[in-house]
């Protein structure tokens, strides 16, 4: 890659207007939870993006944008940390901003004028479908013996080409170990190849055998060149102490007295000049990357190296590696000023705080202090605001934080935690996941929870568990065990006595009612439920958040679309009083369904002849970000799935479609099942429409079928078969409209004279 880019710098970048580069790589080496959230919020910077919304995937479809009409190159080197290792998802993307970021470069129609390279060990199967078109795949897995024997030469390293070729074979043709490999032989052996004998032949990982080549290298540069150089040896150590660069303030606290024993007594009392020269000596033998112009007092290496050494320093001193984690910890709690109302960035010395506490063991502290009271936060009466989430959608840094409080994520707590606070942040590290759309791995710590809080007769927060249980059970298909877990989370709320979670967790049975074709008592539930809210201190007139998308759910279901519009409008003034972008985008998303659902009624019935597709439209996208911004994965695909359906009735089918493969790609990779048979019913909605022409709020009468999707005209069957497989396990609101569409693509009605579906 730098190979490349040096080239392109030769040429001026070939007239690029910038060149950016950021790597999550050198946020750890081992796959852990992790955000894109730091690169979007510098990427929108140095793009000069202004009032972008605050969701990761609305900075990066921004950011898509920007690269689609502008000569930028864009580097995203070491992308692993952000993709799923080994499993049904190997390769698929955590970070669903980045994710945004990619796909919709991939799926600009129109020719882009920017361009961007990343680099991971594990293909991003996201892409996967456009690797032959838009998305090609390089297989660099090591270096040809010539480019290693080249890389050794260009490094001083002296021998003939026989040698150095196979210098380069014996280490598997590793870059960095052979970049290494050059730096440990003219530092301590003069530069002669045939002293490599002097590194041990084999180190093992388990996790990565080619890993071996580097911790062998790093292991003789240790022995034979650190080992007297204590203040060189103390300053990497330092180093692996951090998962990312170490800023200037950081390598601050640890560099003054007193010194920690068995880690900095060679670093404390160091003059500057003497702290600078160590610093380049290191920096020449590649053991620290160069310096960044952007920050030159940080310190960074690779991320296998800053791992070596911080293992050497635990194993040889795990008094001295938890001292300094303790510093760590405390300074950055100590020194942050987050402010009233902070900024992602602004709870980044948080985040980072916390992964010190827990390498120092003060998970406890940790957890309390930082993790709740100032990045989740109070509300004046006391509950809990979860901030970070709420207002930020930051459901991957809270997942990310909370991993640092497993000792198996997401299995099982640490055990220096109170039981009660492990089942907690099991808890709450299930919603997490549940968010991010990984609602299999959230399963089965849901249940865990709700086991344990019933064991504690902990009846609010058993019932709190299995209504979310419940929601997940609906989301990939298990219609039986959500019908069944959102009844137990009913009675649990009887037994709390807590009107306000019998109120959630009754509106969470009707939504199991209403997908299982029940409206009647579902309604007769949502009913009860805003009795229930005018009864307590909250006299709000109608059923709000969730419990109110639930009940407009239902009225567009019948068709009652006044009935949502005053609804959704009284709400939605609430929601934005309240800054809460899930609600906000699902309030929005309600005006603009009812809307359109009755233009399309007034229109079919030609009481209308003007429909403002324009503003309709363009509140369905402002929803969608809002939807994005709330960083909760399902209502992102409804919110993809109700903009399909309407740029469908408009007459844009590409539009629709695309939505439609969006939508489906991320049901589909999260086994979002019924999401899936949504989207397939829409699919062949879709084919129909353009078989027939039929676009009742397109500014002209449609005629023929789109070229682009006529395919589809020949899959219509195969949709609603697939359709009817998750209809049959009790989707049974969807039943009607399944025998409909089979009808209309058998020819026995046209389609047009189908109900609108909105």
């Amino acid at each position: 890659m730098n190979e490349w880019l040096k080239g392109l710098r030769a040429r001026n970048y070939d007239g690029a207007e910038a060149v950016l580069g950021w790597s999550f790589y050198s946020q750890g080496s081992k796959e852990r939870t992790t955000s894109a959230d730091e690169f979007l919020d510098w990427a929108s910077q140095h793009l000069g993006l202004t009032d972008v919304p605050g969701s990761g995937t609305a900075k990066a479809e921004a950011i898509a944008d920007a690269l689609a009409v502008r000569k930028v190159l864009l580097v995203l080197d070491g992308l692993e940390p952000l993709q799923h290792g080994p499993g049904r998802q190997l390769g698929y993307l955590k970070d669903q901003g980045i994710r945004a970021l990619l796909r919709r470069l991939a799926m600009k129609s129109s020719p882009v004028q920017g361009r961007v390279l990343v680099t991971t060990r594990i293909a991003v199967a996201d892409l996967a479908r456009w690797k032959d078109v838009v998305a090609p795949v390089i297989d660099l897995e090591s270096l040809f013996p010539e480019a290693g024997k080249a890389l050794l030469q260009d490094n001083g390293v002296q021998g003939t080409d026989g040698e150095l070729v196979a210098a380069a074979a014996d280490f598997g043709g590793h870059p960095l170990a052979l970049g290494l490999l050059a730096s440990f032989l003219r530092e301590t052996q003069r530069g002669d190849v045939r002293r490599r004998d002097r590194i041990r032949q084999y180190l093992g990982d388990p996790d990565n055998p080619r890993h071996d080549h580097a911790k062998r290298v790093m292991e003789s540069y240790e022995r034979e060149w650190l080992r007297e150089q204590p203040v060189l040896l103390a300053a990497m150590h330092l180093v692996g102490l951090f998962d990312r660069p170490a800023s200037a303030d950081c390598i601050a606290a640890l560099l003054r007295g007193p010194a920690i024993v068995g880690f900095s007594e060679p670093l404390v009392g160091l003059e500057p000049g003497q702290w600078s020269r160590a610093v380049s000596r290191l920096r020449d033998a590649r053991l620290l990357a160069p310096v960044d112009p952007l920050d030159a007092a940080a310190l960074d290496t690779h991320p296998l190296v800053r791992e070596w050494f911080g293992e050497r320093l635990r194993s040889q001193s795990e008094s001295g590696w938890t001292a300094a984690h303790k510093r760590l910890y405390e300074h950055l709690r100590d020194t942050t000023a987050e402010g009233e109302r902070p900024t992602l960035e602004q709870l980044a010395p948080l985040y980072a705080a916390i992964v010190h506490g827990g390498q120092a063991g003060l998970h406890h502290d940790a957890l309390d202090n930082v993790y709740v009271r100032r990045i989740c936060r109070h509300e004046p009466g006391g509950l809990l605001a979860f901030y970070s989430r709420r207002h930020l959608g930051a459901f991957g840094n809270d997942l990310a934080a909370l991993s640092n409080f497993f000792s198996r994520p997401f299995e099982t707590p640490v055990s220096t935690l109170p039981p009660t606070l492990q089942t907690w942040v099991l808890a709450e590290a299930s919603v997490c996941l549940r968010a991010q759309g990984r609602v299999t791995e959230a399963i089965p710590g849901m249940r865990r929870v709700i086991q344990e809080e019933f064991d504690r007769r902990s009846w609010v927060t058993a019932s709190v568990e299995a209504g979310n249980l419940s929601e997940c059970e609906l989301l990939v298909g298990e219609l039986d065990d959500a019908l069944t877990d959102a009844e137990t989370a009913v009675r649990y709320a009887y037994r709390a006595g807590n009107n306000r979670e019998l109120l959630h967790t009754l509106s969470i049975q009707a939504e199991a009612l209403f997908v299982r074709g029940q409206t009647d008592r579902s309604e007769q539930l949502l009913k009860e439920c805003e009795t229930l809210q005018r009864q307590g201190k909250n006299k709000f007139p109608v059923l709000y958040s969730r419990p109110g998308h639930r009940y407009c759910e239902l009225l567009l279901s019948k068709g009652r679309w006044a009935d949502v519009l005053l609804r959704a409008n009284k709400t939605l003034r609430r929601s934005k009083t309240r800054e809460v972008p899930l609600d906000i985008g699902l309030d929005m998303l309600m005006v603009a369904r009812a809307t359109s659902g009755q233009a399309m009624q007034n229109a079919i019935t030609r009481q209308s002849e003007k429909v403002p597709t324009g503003s309709i439209g363009a509140q369905m996208s402002d929803a969608l970000d809002y939807l994005h911004r709330g960083g909760q994965l399902a209502f992102v695909v409804l919110g993809l799935r109700v903009r399909a359906a309407f740029r469908r009735v408009t007459g844009d089918w590409s539009g629709s479609g695309a939505d439609l493969d969006e939508a489906e790609e991320l049901a589909r990779s999260r086994g979002m099942l019924l999401h899936l048979c949504d989207v397939w019913l829409d699919r062949a909605r879709l084919a129909l429409a353009e078989r027939e022409g039929f676009a009742p709020l397109g500014r002209r009468a449609v005629a023929v079928a789109v070229e682009s999707r006529t395919e589809d005209l020949h899959l219509i069957g195969g949709y609603l078969d697939a359709a009817a497989n998750v209809v049959a396990r009790g989707y049974d609101l969807r039943r009607a409209h399944l025998s409909e569409l089979r009808q209309a693509d058998g020819g026995a009605l046209r389609y047009r004279d189908l109900p609108p579906a909105v």
